[in-house]
């Protein structure tokens, strides 16, 4: 979702005057810079698209592998929600 994103950048540059849309407009371009840098190093936003796409394939792939781990320790009694300091 992101890597598409990236290719409507020229109208997400425009922040809106209404103040909900223009923080989740800011909120995105943040999240789209990891795809913007080596898209204006080579000049294509299809590159940058690319590159977000699997950036944050990545990003999701780790949280959801760390959460599956908690997950697992969580069913075999190694850790509580109730008690989380001890």
């Amino acid at each position: 979702m992101l890597g598409i994103a990236t290719l409507g950048m020229g109208h997400l540059s425009v922040i809106s005057s209404n103040p909900i849309l223009g923080i989740f407009q800011k909120s995105l371009v943040i999240t789209l810079i990891p795809g913007l840098i080596p898209s204006v190093a080579v000049g294509s936003l299809w590159i940058g698209a690319l590159v977000n796409a699997i950036f944050y394939f990545g990003v999701v792939w780790a949280i959801s592998s760390l959460w599956r781990r908690f997950r697992r320790k969580q069913a075999n009694g190694k850790t509580s929600l109730d008690y989380p300091l001890g």
